[in-house]
């Protein structure tokens, strides 16, 4: 099996035992191990998790950022915030597209006086935030929402939220045991490993947890079948038509990778991936052939600066 083959299988599920992962690759143990051991030493991806914001106080945001290429030191201080998750060089009106992802109103506070302290030192003091009023879908996986009738999502405790935050930024593959242990060392939390295997299948079970999975290191990216980014902002020529459209015809596209209602006039914001121009002009003329679509705005990202979460290649046996 291909290295980009097992790349698939982790970004599908990346919790899968190494017995799971030879008996679906027909392959041995020990030649997964070694290629597993190689993409970690290598730090070609790390392990994640993919949450669903819309089950919890979890709060998705962008930051478009005006800045000139004399200004470097200013993507260092922003890659410093917590809670950054993305940050991209674009073509455009604006130099940087920032998201952050926070789970209060106090967070998102902190990271507001962050920015006004950093865009403060830049030449053209200026930035623009985009806030996301709900998410469609996010590394690739569709993300359903709360819905009246429904039991209302259970509160994340400390712990709760202490697993999560060492949950998304694994350096080796995931294991009730690391986790444990990882718990003590970075939150000083002494709990059984026991405590934390059930605390971890309520999480997905109660979906706050829609999937493992891994980021691709961005100096690795170009290697992958869709080495091009772009931010699409769309307006519907229905305006009642946001959700059903988003939640319908938008987020089945593979080439959307994370899809968002925000308060903006262009409505929804989706990020494309895609694996050059050509693709991406003929699935702009797809959406625009389903004659729902008004208009929309591309941004063509240049730079991109952390990890992504996004299915690597096309399809298995290519």
């Amino acid at each position: 099996m291909s290295d980009w083959q097992l790349m698939n299988l982790l970004y599908l599920d990346g919790s899968r035992s190494i017995t799971d992962l030879s008996r679906d690759a027909t392959m041995s143990r020990q030649s997964v191990a070694r290629k597993l051991r190689d993409f970690e030493s290598s730090e070609y991806i790390t392990y994640t998790i993919l949450e669903n914001p819309n089950h919890h106080d979890y709060r998705n945001f962008f930051i478009e950022i005006k800045t000139n290429p004399e200004e470097p030191e200013i993507v260092k201080e922003l890659l410093k915030i917590p809670g950054i998750a993305t940050l991209d060089g674009i073509i455009g009106t604006s130099s940087l597209m920032v998201r952050f992802q926070v789970r209060n109103a106090r967070k998102f506070s902190d990271v507001l006086e962050r920015i006004d302290t950093i865009v403060a030192r830049t030449r053209f003091q200026h930035y623009k935030i985009i806030e996301c009023i709900k998410t469609f879908k996010q590394g690739g996986v569709i993300c359903t929402g709360w819905h009246s009738g429904q039991e209302e999502p259970r509160i994340l405790d400390e712990i709760d939220v202490s697993i999560i935050n060492i949950l998304k930024a694994m350096s080796t593959k995931f294991t009730y045991e690391t986790v444990t242990s990882e718990l003590e060392m970075k939150s000083g939390i002494q709990i059984a490993y026991s405590t934390v295997r059930r605390r971890i299948k309520a999480l997905v079970r109660d979906g706050f947890i829609k999937a493992f999975s891994i980021k691709i290191q961005p100096r690795f990216i170009h290697d992958t079948d869709f080495p091009l980014k772009f931010f699409l902002q769309l307006i519907p020529k229905d305006l009642s038509r946001y959700n059903s459209m988003a939640a319908g015809m938008l987020a089945h596209r593979q080439e959307i990778v994370d899809l968002y209602r925000t308060g903006e006039e262009f409505g929804l914001l989706a990020v494309v991936r895609t694996g050059n121009v050509l693709e991406y002009r003929k699935f702009l003329e797809s959406l625009y052939n389903s004659r729902e679509i008004q208009d929309s705005i591309s941004t063509l990202v240049i730079d991109e600066r952390l990890p992504s979460t996004f299915l690597p290649f096309k399809k298995v046996g290519k």
